[in-house]
């Protein structure tokens, strides 16, 4: 229910970020969507979804990925979880990595992939006694980044922040 009662909440201020010159969420959301859908390439998703996450926290203007980094770990916090309660399977153990942990792995695999280097083995290894509790880090990098997009736009809806979305500054 909570689900619902925060879709109707926010629906508004949403469709009017979708319809007007929101670009920032725009470009946010159609490239999240984008990347869901990517079922072929799950780098392209990556991409894609890195690529939502720089149009939120940065623009032509200020750039870079410690800026995001900085922006990121102000707006959602270092110690918020990745995997929020209830957002797994009942039967999954919620694994407790957080936004701090990950962000300079995303950063590092974002670099990989677009300036066309090999992924080193790590991020397809399955540990069991690392930072990412046993699942494969490329899979915790991309939901990760899925996270910071989903819960940033939905920050900004519910705190009305769209205002700071209408231009680069």
């Amino acid at each position: 229910n909570e689900d619902i009662e925060a879709l109707i909440a926010l629906s508004r201020i949403f469709l009017k970020a979708m319809r007007e010159d929101y670009w920032e969420i725009r470009m946010a959301v159609q490239f999240h969507e984008l990347g869901h859908y990517q079922v072929y390439d799950p780098k392209a998703r990556y991409l894609l979804w890195m690529a939502a996450i720089e149009g939120l926290y940065t623009s032509v203007e200020e750039q870079g990925s410690g800026l995001a980094k900085a922006r990121i770990r102000w707006f959602l916090g270092d110690n918020t979880s990745i995997y929020p309660k209830g957002e797994l399977h009942d039967l999954n153990e919620e694994p407790h990595i957080t936004v701090g942990d990950i962000l300079d792995d995303l950063y590092l695999m974002r670099n990989c992939i677009s300036h066309g280097d090999r992924l080193n083995d790590k991020y397809f290894a399955v540990k069991r006694a690392d930072l990412t509790e046993g699942l494969p880090l490329f899979g915790v990098l991309t939901e990760g980044a899925s996270f910071i997009i989903r819960y940033s736009l939905l920050k900004i809806l519910h705190d009305g922040l769209i205002e700071y979305f209408v231009g680069a500054t």
